[in-house]
C-alpha cells in the first residue's frame, strides 16, 4: 500500500474550481459583450426605458428562437442563432463541466436556476430533446416561462443594474 497525500486532491479541487469559474465567466461575458452594452447605452436615456426595451427584446427574440428550435427545419436566421447556442466548448475541462450541468437538468424545476446560467432557449431545448418535456406544445409553454425568467434576469442586470449605475453616474 502506498501513502496517499492531500496535495493531489487539493490540486484537483483548485483546478475544478478554476474551470467552474471559467465556465460561468464565459457564459456571463458572452452576454455582456454581445448585448449588454446596448442596454447600458439605452439606460443613459433612462433605466426604465432601457428595462422595458431589454425585457421585450430579450423575451421576444428568445421565445421566437424556442419556437424555431422546436421546428424540424428552423428558418435561416434562427438556424444561425441556434447554431451559436449549440457550439461545443473548445476547452475539454469546460465542456465536461457544461455537460455535467446538462445531465442534472432532469426536471422543469431544475431548469429554472439553470435558465439563469444558460438562458431560456437552451434549457427549454435541452429539456425537450431529452424528453423531459414530452410534447412540443408543452415545450412551447415551458419556453415562454423560462425565456421570461431569463429576460427578467437580463433586464435587472444590464438595464437596471449596470445601466442604472451609468445613469446615476452620468446624468
Amino acid at each position: 500500500m502506498g501513502v496517499v497525500t492531500a496535495q493531489p486532491q487539493s490540486f484537483s479541487r483548485t483546478r475544478a474550481v478554476y474551470y467552474w469559474i471559467l465556465l460561468l465567466a464565459s457564459l456571463v461575458v458572452l452576454d455582456d459583450l454581445l448585448f449588454g452594452w446596448i442596454f447600458w447605452a439605452l439606460a443613459l436615456v433612462h433605466p426604465i426605458f432601457s428595462a422595458v426595451i431589454a425585457f421585450a427584446a430579450c423575451w421576444g427574440i428568445s421565445y421566437w428562437l424556442v419556437l424555431e428550435g422546436l421546428r424540424a427545419e428552423p428558418k435561416k436566421v434562427a438556424a444561425i442563432l441556434l447554431a451559436r447556442f449549440g457550439l461545443e466548448r473548445k476547452n475539454p475541462e469546460i465542456a465536461r463541466r457544461e455537460h455535467s450541468l446538462k445531465k442534472k437538468l432532469a426536471s422543469v424545476g431544475a431548469a429554472v436556476p439553470m435558465t439563469l446560467l444558460f438562458g431560456g432557449v437552451v434549457t427549454t431545448l435541452w429539456l425537450r430533446r431529452r424528453a423531459v418535456i414530452p410534447t412540443d406544445s408543452l415545450a412551447r409553454r415551458t419556453g415562454a416561462y423560462l425565456t421570461a425568467v431569463y429576460a427578467v434576469e437580463f433586464m435587472l442586470l444590464h438595464a437596471l443594474g449596470i445601466g442604472g449605475g451609468l445613469f446615476l453616474t452620468f446624468r
